[in-house]
């Protein structure tokens, strides 16, 4: 796998990357603003509350995209995020847990922090990932705050058209998608464990460290920072993307990509 990451290469991977669902309603979002400095600071904030969703993620983005814009015209970011949620018909689970994340990173000075400094933090993301684990008192390798550190390079992007510098060191996401893709492509092979039970222990248990670390090689050997990776992982489930990057890529990446795919899928 990290051969063949290392062979597309990261401009190949931005081309896949703004296929994103997900990065596509960013791009829709900040269309709807005149402040479209906000938008990375309410994809951050959106990343940390953005687990045990009620549907699919690209569809939670899109309803993100779509109604926290109603918000952001009177009230500041995190007040504009608590009140989507408040609202939202995807994430309906832990609302109040939820809601209070947001509140503990107003309260502790976090997002005036950023706002203040976004510039500064947009140039150092390792720094940003580092401030926002210790703000929320969380494991620097959870997966909300490496996801929002995603989605705040997915807003930036959205909003200045620039790819930002990803620090190797930032760990993948690791959720239920690149749990299986740890399996399928077998980067890490445990025996005597029923497949689903394994996926939890991945996520969550017993092997979760295996398998950062196991990532965490393949970025690596590949030379790609491991969030640029997670889009490829991600949307290598997802049909429709695949079949768009296809059409979008130079004719000598696509025997590279489909293998990844199939790797990745288990195919």
């Amino acid at each position: 796998m990290g051969n063949l990451l290392k062979s597309l290469g990261l401009n190949h991977i931005h081309i896949i990357e703004r296929e994103d669902p997900q990065l596509k309603s960013l791009v829709e979002l900040s269309k709807s603003l005149r402040n479209v400095e906000l938008v990375p600071v309410v994809s951050l904030l959106n990343g940390v509350i953005s687990y045990r969703l009620s549907c699919k993620g690209e569809d939670y983005w899109a309803e993100f995209s779509r109604s926290v814009v109603r918000y952001l015209s009177d009230k500041d970011p995190s007040s504009a995020v608590i009140s989507f949620l408040e609202s939202s018909k995807c994430n309906r689970l832990f609302k109040e847990v939820k809601k209070a994340r947001i509140i503990k990173l107003r309260n502790l000075g976090f997002i005036n922090e950023l706002i203040s400094n976004l510039s500064i933090y947009s140039r150092d993301l390792k720094r940003l990932w580092l401030l926002l684990a210790n703000s929320l008192g969380s494991n620097k390798v959870s997966k909300t705050v490496v996801f929002a550190v995603k989605m705040f390079y997915y807003g930036w992007f959205a909003s200045f058209n620039e790819w930002l510098s990803i620090p190797k060191e930032v760990p993948i996401p690791l959720d239920v998608r690149v749990a299986k893709a740890t399996l399928n492509s077998g980067l890490l092979k445990v025996n005597n464990l029923k497949h689903p039970k394994l996926i939890n222990r991945l996520i969550s248990g017993t092997y979760r460290r295996m398998a950062i670390n196991a990532w965490r090689l393949v970025s690596e050997l590949s030379c790609i920072p491991q969030l640029n990776i997670d889009s490829v992982v991600w949307l290598s489930f997802n049909d429709d993307v695949i079949d768009r990057v296809i059409a979008k890529l130079p004719d000598e990446c696509i025997p590279v990509i489909l293998k990844l795919v199939k790797m990745i899928r288990g195919d």
